[in-house]
This record gives structure tokens, C-alpha cells and sequence, in this order.
């Protein structure tokens, strides 16, 4: 019998773990890539368009873990089979630590730089404080997420918004920056879009991990609209930053601003680098836990550990380009688990499942879509480079899911 979570986060809560989530520094990189070849309002339109499809997917994904009150991998051993399931969650938790990794490095670079460059002792006790508030945020469970981002977010807030008057004043204000900025090159709108979809709809499609513990409907989809609305702002933050310094990501607009921007802009990223970070693991914790013999403390435990000893290994022996391949990585994979998860829970199963029973071994059709979708999602990521196989994946995958049903329903 699997255990049911019980409600006790309200929609205050919950919204504040999912702007805790979405205030991720990748998104700021994505928005400045984008508008190197594109007019700013044409670039606000793909945020949003791109967004709305989150939100969608994150609603799907979120009210599942509402509706069932269990994580995600328990809901994926009635999709795919109780074999499969821990072997796909044990190489997704994999995924989702080494990437953490990579956010720890730049949370201890960001604690580095407010202080100066070159500074290694500074950047030890910025891992130090990272794996502190990760760990804390894991022990004391998914509510506590909240109170970090009740903590922090408000200062982040304020700093955004000087980060954002520092820019418009160094741009020569609104149409400095947004009328009179001509792109370097063209991009489709199509094209940009997916890039922004398929860059975030895979941790999207997790949320069940953080909502199945949120008291009604209401909360989950308030939330996922919050923290949306939070992740097209980062965005913005990305797009305008690089219309006035032309650098890419947070940290390359902080050096470009100096100053004072510089020291703020390395405190936002500390702050929200540290809101994200437990969520994330969260959701890795809960795989391992669900699909090895391992307690859920224990992973706890070792996991922000293993985060610590990555972000210091970057720093100190290797580089970031062993985590590049990562992210391609996870898009590859966890794009067509989502598709086929969320097709099978609401169109296959009519959004409920009988869990009295126990889940079997092996759903040839699950794990037949799965496969044929990473397949798709391989090709479009490596062999078709410049496509979002993370995305075409996804999709490619549910419409083999919801085909395999229909042909073949008793093998599901």
C-alpha cells in the first residue's frame, strides 16, 4: 500500500515554494540568447506564450500529485511498472544532483565575487552555507521551503527591482532599451518558444513531488501561476540585461554593470540560487527514496554533501563543461517520462488511479512509449542539433502513449 501525504500547505505556502522553484538564473541566459536575434517586445510575447504552456503543464502535473496525494514516482509505478519506475527514477535523481551541482557552484561563485574574485576560502564558505540551507530545507521537509522563500525572496525582490533601474539608467531608459534595440539577427518565434518550453517543462512535470501535500486546488494552481509569473520576470531580467551590457546570464550583466550593481546583482543570485536549491533536491530525494531500500533522512544527509563535494570539484579541479552535457542530458529523458506520466494519469486512466491494488511489474505501454520517446528526443537533442528534443520528445512520447492505448488497452 502506498502512503498518502497529508494536506497541511496552504495557498500562501505553496505559493512561495513555487517562486522559491522558478526563480532559476538559466532562464536569464535563455532571454538574453533570444533577444540577440530578436526585437524586445517579440521577445516578451515568446516569455509569455511559453510561459502559459508551463503553467499548463505544471497544473497537469501539480493536481495529479493533489488528486492522489503521493510523489511522483509513486504514480509512475502504475504507469510504467514497479521494475522500470526505479530504475528511470534512480538515473533521473542522478541527473537532478549532478545539476544541482552545477547551481551550487555558481551559488559559492556568486558569494565569491561579492567579495572579490580569486578568493577561494570565500567560495568553501559559500558551499558551506548552500549545503546548510539545502540540507535544512530537506530534514525539516517541503514546507519549510516556504519559510526560506518567506526569509529571503522579499530582499531578492528589492534587489530586482534596483537591478532593473540600474539597467534602464545605463540603457538611456524605456526607449533606450526597448524601441530604439535592433537585433542582431532573426529568429523564429516558433523556434524561441520551444526554446523556452522545453527548457523548463521537465521540472514542470515533477511538481506532483512539491503538490501532493497542498490543501486544495486552488493553492496548487495559484501557485504555478505565481511562480511563472516570477520565471518570465527572471527572464526579462536575462533580455534587458543583455539589450545594455550584450553579456549573457546574470553574472556576465553584473561584471558588465560594476559598481554597486555588481554586489547586488551576486546577492540576488546567492539568494535565489539558495530558494531553488531545496526544492530541486526535494524532488531527487523523494526518487532515490522511492525506488532504492534507502530511507528518506538518510538521502537527506548524503545528498547535500555530494553537492558540496561537486561544486568544489568544479572550482578547484575540473571545469563546467563535464555539466553541459548534463543538461541535455536530463532534457532527453525526463521530456518524454512527463509526456507519457501525464497521458497516461489523465487521458488514459481519466484522472484517478486505484491504488488498493498494487502496481504490476511491468506496463508494456508505458515503458514501449517511453523508450520510443527518448529515441525521439535523442535524436532531436544530438543527431538534429539546434531543436528542442526535450520538447519534441514530450510530445512525441504522449501521442505514442495515448496511441498504444488505444490499440492495445489491456497491456497498460
Amino acid at each position: 500500500m502506498i502512503e498518502k501525504k497529508t494536506p497541511r500547505i496552504g495557498v500562501f505556502g505553496f505559493c512561495m515554494i513555487m517562486v522559491a522553484y522558478t526563480v532559476t538564473l538559466n532562464v536569464t541566459t535563455t532571454g538574453a540568447t533570444i533577444v540577440r536575434d530578436m526585437s524586445v517586445p517579440r521577445t516578451w510575447f515568446c516569455f509569455l506564450i511559453g510561459c502559459i504552456f508551463l503553467i499548463f503543464t505544471g497544473m497537469l502535473s501539480g493536481n495529479m500529485g493533489l488528486r492522489e496525494r503521493v510523489t511522483t514516482d509513486a504514480v509512475w509505478k502504475y504507469c510504467y511498472g514497479t521494475a522500470f519506475t526505479s530504475i528511470l527514477s534512480v538515473v533521473l535523481s542522478l541527473c537532478l544532483i549532478l545539476w544541482m551541482c552545477f547551481d551550487a557552484f555558481y551559488s559559492a561563485s556568486a558569494a565569491e565575487m561579492i567579495f572579490g574574485a580569486g578568493k577561494g576560502w570565500i567560495f568553501v564558505i559559500g558551499v558551506v552555507v548552500t549545503t546548510l540551507i539545502t540540507w535544512y530545507g530537506l530534514t525539516r521537509g517541503v514546507e519549510t521551503l516556504a519559510i526560506l522563500g518567506k526569509i529571503s525572496l522579499p530582499f531578492a525582490g528589492v534587489i530586482y527591482v534596483v537591478l532593473m533601474y540600474f539597467i534602464f539608467k545605463q540603457g538611456g531608459g524605456w526607449k533606450g532599451v526597448v524601441v530604439d534595440y535592433k537585433p542582431l539577427g532573426v529568429m523564429g518565434m516558433g523556434t524561441a518558444i520551444n526554446i523556452i518550453a522545453s527548457q523548463y517543462m521537465c521540472m514542470a512535470g515533477m511538481w506532483g513531488d512539491l503538490s501532493c501535500e497542498v490543501d486544495v486546488k486552488k493553492s496548487v494552481n495559484i501557485g504555478i501561476i505565481v511562480g511563472f509569473t516570477v520565471h518570465f520576470l527572471m527572464g526579462t531580467l536575462g533580455i534587458l540585461g543583455y539589450v545594455v551590457t550584450g553579456a549573457y546570464g546574470i553574472n556576465a550583466v553584473a561584471l558588465a554593470l560594476g559598481g554597486v550593481a555588481n554586489i547586488l546583482t551576486n546577492i540576488f543570485c546567492f539568494l535565489a540560487i539558495n530558494n531553488s536549491q531545496p526544492s530541486t533536491v526535494h524532488i531527487a530525494s523523494n526518487l532515490f527514496h522511492g525506488s532504492l531500500p534507502v530511507k528518506k533522512r538518510t538521502c537527506d544527509w548524503i545528498i547535500p554533501i555530494v553537492l558540496a563535494a561537486g561544486a568544489l570539484y568544479i572550482r578547484f579541479v575540473s571545469s563546467l563543461d563535464i555539466f553541459t552535457h548534463v543538461a541535455s542530458f536530463v532534457g532527453a529523458v525526463m521530456g518524454p517520462s512527463v509526456g507519457v506520466s501525464l497521458c497516461d494519469y489523465w487521458l488514459c486512466k481519466g484522472g484517478t488511479i486505484d491504488m488498493s491494488d498494487a502496481p504490476r511489474k511491468v506496463c508494456p505501454n508505458g515503458l514501449i512509449s517511453i523508450l520510443l520517446g527518448v529515441v525521439v528526443a535523442v535524436i532531436f537533442t544530438y543527431i538534429i542539433p539546434g531543436m528542442p528534443g526535450g520538447l519534441i520528445g514530450c510530445f512525441g512520447a504522449a501521442l505514442i502513449r495515448w496511441l498504444m492505448h488505444a490499440i492495445a488497452p489491456k497491456l497498460d
